[in-house]
């Protein structure tokens, strides 16, 4: 019955949505510094596998 009943409070709509937050809010975004000359900095973007 404990697993039906948390079941059905991760699934209700009112449930989520009058939970209080447990985390603080996130940060404000910053922008990245530009590189100097070509190379200093490489960004790397890993996809799933190929």
């Amino acid at each position: 019955m404990v697993d039906d009943v948390t079941a059905y409070c991760r699934t209700c709509g009112v449930c989520a949505t009058s939970k209080s937050m447990t985390q603080q809010p996130m940060g404000l975004l910053r922008t990245l510094p530009v590189p100097v000359r070509p190379w200093q900095s490489i960004g790397i973007d890993f996809v799933g596998p190929l």
